[in-house]
């Protein structure tokens, strides 16, 4: 369960925001985000341009090569990008602007058996194609030993990159990247394209100009590549947003459209419709198809890419949707996995460039960092790993480097490889760290307020829609409606519309998230909603909106079921609690008959939630004795369980069969010595 957190920010903050001029209900998101006073929220949100590009270290001496070597000597250059989104847009912006300016140019977009950044292989095939200059985008940073074989065949290396520079450099004319230690730019936060951008304005001199050319496919890799949005970022989206209704890129037009998108274009689009399409190409195919789809002029051509990518997007998701059910079934088979501070999976015949995303789903579902890893060539296994704020990617990493052939990531995300018969070493390695670290794997979701009565006007939901675009380290603020009463509620094919009294006013939205035939909410109960609040627009005119999260129960405490599920998967992971504690969580039978009974009401349900019976029961059976009586089910017939997901299923016709002579039983009972 996710404990949700009100911010409560300072009350003297907001009070000094409002007094220069901003809404109430916007200072509140603001002072939520730590911006304490207008200066802050003027250096967060930025003037509206771009600083000069000229401060970023190395960027003379690389627009000084470029010129000379490009545009003065005419040699042949490659702009080298990288195969995700941001990869291939800042490609794209670099290889069209000096294609725009008469530059004889190639690209090259890596195939992921290509790997990363730049290729030795791939060096040599450019150097005998008359490549005299490469420029990397979006890679290079930690490229020495390919550096090295660039001088060796005679050839001129620049470099621009976003990423962390490790202790060693490259030899390159020049290393433009904003997180280099001599930088002096007042931001640093760009992508790669963010990066190629600001190449791009200092060879034209113009940074307005620069925006008005290429913020379109900027903005897109900004959002896709999950940066901070703030400062310069903000500016690169907005600027992008604003040209975007107006683009000459026939490409993002035919995206658009094959995507399905409504304008107005919004960062959420660039986020969930357009850059997976653009991602999925370099996932499950190769990234040229996306960077042709950006490049090219011919109007069936630019038709038939987009189609392309909307056709691999689904594959992707299809392959994905897969992998996931792979990984469920494996979970089924054997769910000691789950009962692990940290979650490390392995699946065979997975597909490498979704890989990451399975990870994510899994986090997203279980709640704790995974570590997801499928076979690769050679009896190796290769892995991705996604993580929550408090357990480093990177450390946990190192800690089991002596079992690893290749690492590497930041904080929250990374890839690794390992030798096949190396798993287990690895898989307690990682669980040693998570030990040693003393990792709580709470995951907080933050809410800005609990929404009065008084609060839910349109006039608000302006003030908040009006802080967009919302992304990475700026997220969409969340509210809680609380103690909310469900006066009426009507289930759809797809979806439910509920209507909840607030302080005696009546607020109605819509639930998207759970299907009808699975809500398990009635008329009379009490809830509290997790949700977005802003504005939808329809038919010209402007409504509320509730963008619901998760509905709960009123009155649970948060702690008390946490608190429960740890000890409970402590339990199955051998750490067996105290006698005393033993004799609170073993069932009786009104337990069970209490539980069985709440299962076969809900049994017309298309899922049952264990989330369900916690939240009905938390008063008298906490949430540990409940998972106990649900394995116990499991164990006697009656149901079939997955705690990965906490869906109960009720079997039909079961047989008849003892619940003391269960195995989890027979445990609860020896522990407490009776038997």
């Amino acid at each position: 369960m996710k404990k949700w957190v009100v911010k409560k920010p300072s009350a003297e903050v907001i009070k000094a925001l409002t007094a220069d001029g901003i809404a109430p209900i916007a200072a509140e998101v603001f002072a939520a985000n730590g911006i304490t006073d207008t200066e802050s929220a003027k250096e967060f949100f930025g003037n509206g341009k771009l600083s000069d590009p000229f401060l970023i270290y190395d960027m003379e001496a690389a627009v000084t090569a470029i010129n000379e070597i490009v545009f003065e000597n005419g040699d042949r250059v490659c702009v080298y990008g990288d195969y995700d989104c941001d990869g291939v847009c800042a490609a794209v912006l670099l290889y069209t602007f000096l294609e725009s300016n008469g530059a004889d140019v190639t690209f090259h977009i890596n195939s992921r058996e290509e790997g990363f950044g730049l290729n030795s292989d791939v060096i040599k095939k450019l150097f005998d194609d008359g490549v005299r200059l490469i420029i990397t985008v979006d890679n290079g940073i930690s490229a020495v030993p390919e550096a090295e074989l660039i001088k060796s065949l005679g050839m001129s290396l620049i470099i621009t990159d976003h990423h962390e520079p490790g202790e060693t450099l490259p030899e390159a004319i020049a290393i433009v990247d904003p997180h280099r230690a001599e930088n002096e730019s007042p931001f640093r936060e760009y992508c790669g394209c963010g990066v190629a951008l600001m190449l791009a304005a200092a060879l034209m001199g113009d940074t307005e100009a620069a925006l008005e050319q290429y913020a379109d496919i900027a903005a897109l890799a900004t959002v896709a590549d999950m940066v901070k949005l703030t400062g310069e970022n903000r500016t690169i989206v907005n600027h992008g947003l604003h040209y975007y209704e107006h683009t000459e890129n026939l490409g993002l037009k035919e995206l658009v459209k094959v995507s399905g998108i409504t304008p107005p274009i919004t960062a959420t689009h660039f986020g969930f419709y357009l850059g997976p399409r653009i991602n999925a190409a370099g996932r499950i195919a190769h990234a040229d198809t996306a960077f042709s789809l950006l490049t090219c002029e011919d109007a069936e051509t630019v038709g038939k890419a987009a189609k392309d990518l909307s056709e691999l997007n689904a594959r992707r998701k299809q392959i994905e949707a897969d992998l996931l059910s792979s990984i469920k079934e494996a979970i089924a088979a054997d769910p000691t996995p789950l009962y692990k501070r940290i979650l490390v999976l392995r699946v065979r015949d997975g597909n490498h460039g979704v890989i990451g995303l399975a990870a994510g789903r899994i986090l997203e579902t279980a709640g704790k960092p995974v570590f997801l890893m499928t076979d690769d060539e050679g009896g190796m296994l290769r892995g991705s790993v996604r993580s929550l704020p408090g357990f480093s990617v990177v450390d946990a990493l190192t800690s089991a480097s002596e079992y690893l052939t290749k690492f590497g990531g930041h904080a929250l995300a990374g890839g690794f490889s390992l030798k096949s018969e190396n798993f287990e070493k690895f898989a307690e390695a990682i669980e040693n760290y998570a030990v040693e670290c003393n990792f709580n794997d709470e995951n907080p979701v933050y809410a800005v307020k609990i929404l009065t009565a008084a609060d839910i006007t349109l006039d608000n939901a302006k003030e908040i829609s009006a802080l967009e675009p919302f992304g990475q380290g700026f997220e969409k603020p969340l509210f809680i409606l609380s103690g909310a009463g469900l006066t009426n509620l009507t289930k759809t094919e797809k979806n439910v519309r509920v209507t909840v009294n607030i302080e005696n006013k009546s607020v109605s939205f819509n639930v998207y998230k759970t299907p009808p035939e699975n809500f398990t909410f009635t008329v009379g109960d009490r809830i509290d909603v997790l949700t977005y609040f802003g504005i939808r627009q329809y038919e010209g005119r402007e409504y509320i909106n509730f963008d619901v999260v998760e509905i709960r129960l009123s009155g649970i405490s948060q702690v008390k079921i946490a608190n429960g599920i740890n000890a409970y998967e402590a339990f199955r992971r051998g750490e067996y609690p105290d006698r005393e504690t033993i004799s609170r969580v073993i069932p009786s039978r009104e337990d069970f008959a209490l539980v069985y009974r709440q299962l076969q009401n809900l049994r017309d349900c298309k899922c049952i939630f264990a989330k369900t019976l916690i939240e009905r029961n938390h008063a008298v059976i906490n949430s540990f004795k409940l998972w106990l009586i649900l394995d116990i089910f499991e164990e006697a017939g009656l149901t079939k369980n997955s705690y990965f997901d906490g869906t109960v299923t009720l079997i039909k016709n079961p047989k008849k069969a003892s619940l003391e002579e269960t195995a989890t039983m027979k445990l609860l009972l020896k522990l407490l010595h009776i038997v």
